[in-house]
């Protein structure tokens, strides 16, 4: 046989390999089959904030994990468990308030058929290590130290500007505030201290006390006012009602502090015969309102606050101490703690009536932080578990831990949506 006619022979015999082969190639292109569309019918919880577990329950989901998709308001979230009608995801940081989808392998959008309330949480905290205090700062899910440990310094409130945190502390050269991580001074080589922080109409405010007898005083984008220079004293927070300031705070009368509030400057003393102090303030149109505990006999610390000047007595026959308070409408929610057989736990109250909140009954604690927002309940502060100091941020009945951050302590929160 020639030459040219085996090679022709042997073409011919790789024209049905070639055939199969082709056919095969064919029949791994084809479109997989478009997957059912998912259903959501539920959200649990409805709102909170990152790195909180949120259940989709509906139907039409994979049970293989990696096939779900989840996004809140258009950000990817984990999902950590999956079945054909539950999901499990984690909420995810940078997010914004929205719907939550789903989407299936193949599959079109589905999509929640209420909104997810997310909230843009920012934590001060002051955590204990290598025996010095180093402040940190945990956003959306991520912690970043403000300090670096080498020396010891404390923080004591945070506030919100955009993307722009501020973080107020004090330091052994005197008050401070940090934007971002950039430190400003207050007053530098002045006695003092810093209290609380607030932004307003691009305006840095921050209540403290400062000069060598300890004077109630404020700093405006750095320059310093005095409240009272008659007496030791300090102002404790800040709060605004159209173009008015407000402080609250607390100056001695030469044997005892006693609670005030000042409205664009101008002093207003609190009536109570008891020692207290006050730790917070809030407006609601024309109303005023100043939370403070009380020092007195039985027990030795209560919970008072007064609206327009009247006092109201909020804790009950328990030692109660309170350091944050808000109003919704003509509701009042005070946050603090309850002291029962010697132990500390966290409490809030809803006009005057203690209520239960999302946290164990036997794990102690306080809360350092109520704000109320669309109806939600937000707080913050630590818990005491196992001997040991833990972070919470809690949106209604959902807590969560920072159990990555122990021996930690919570100073401010603040909250954007």
């Amino acid at each position: 046989m020639n030459i040219t006619l085996k090679r022709c022979l042997s073409i011919y015999n790789l024209i049905p390999a070639l055939v199969a082969g082709l056919l095969v190639s064919c029949g791994n292109n084809d479109p997989e089959p478009k997957a059912a569309t998912p259903i959501i019918s539920s959200i649990t919880p409805d709102a909170g904030a990152a790195g909180m577990e949120v259940t989709i329950v509906g139907m039409n989901f994979s049970n293989n994990l990696s096939n779900n998709k989840v996004y809140f308001n258009g950000v990817e979230a984990m999902v950590t468990a999956a079945t054909a009608d539950n999901l499990v995801a984690i909420v995810p940081g940078n997010a914004s308030p929205g719907p939550i989808s789903v989407k299936v392998k193949n599959s079109d959008n589905a999509i929640s058929p209420e909104s997810f309330r997310y909230y843009d949480i920012a934590l001060a905290l002051e955590a204990l290590v290598d025996g010095k205090n180093q402040v940190k700062l945990w956003r959306n899910n991520v912690v970043d130290d403000i300090t670096d440990g080498s020396v010891s310094i404390s923080c004591t409130s945070i506030a919100i500007s955009g993307t722009d945190t501020y973080i107020t502390g004090n330091t052994s050269n005197g008050p401070v505030y940090w934007k971002n991580k950039e430190l400003n001074e207050l007053s530098p080589g002045i006695t003092g201290a810093t209290h609380a922080i607030a932004i307003h109409e691009g305006d840095i405010y921050v209540a403290g006390n400062s000069g060598s007898n300890s004077y109630a005083a404020y700093w405006k984008n750095g320059a310093l006012t005095y409240l009272n220079e008659e007496a030791d004293g300090y102002a404790s927070n800040i709060a605004f009602a159209g173009p008015d300031v407000y402080f609250s705070g607390s100056v001695s009368d030469g044997s005892k502090y006693v609670p005030r509030y000042w409205k664009n400057g101008i002093e207003n003393p609190l009536a109570i015969d008891d020692e207290a102090f006050a730790e917070d303030i809030k407006t609601n149109g024309d109303d005023v309102y100043v939370l403070a505990f009380a020092v007195g006999s039985a027990p030795i610390f209560s919970i008072k606050y007064w609206k327009n000047g009247v006092i109201k007595n909020v804790s009950g026959s328990n030692q109660a101490q309170a350091y944050s308070m808000d109003i919704a409408g003509t509701d009042i929610y005070v946050a603090g703690y309850e002291k029962i057989s010697g132990t500390f736990f966290p409490r809030f109250w809803k006009n005057e009536v203690v209520q239960e909140g999302p946290f164990n009954a036997g794990t102690p604690g306080f809360i350092r932080k109520i704000v109320v927002i669309n109806e939600d309940i937000i707080m913050t502060g630590y818990l005491n578990i196992e001997n040991h100091l833990i972070p919470f941020y809690s949106v209604n009945n959902t807590l969560q831990t920072l159990n990555d951050q122990p021996d930690t302590n919570v100073k401010g929160m603040a909250i954007s949506q």
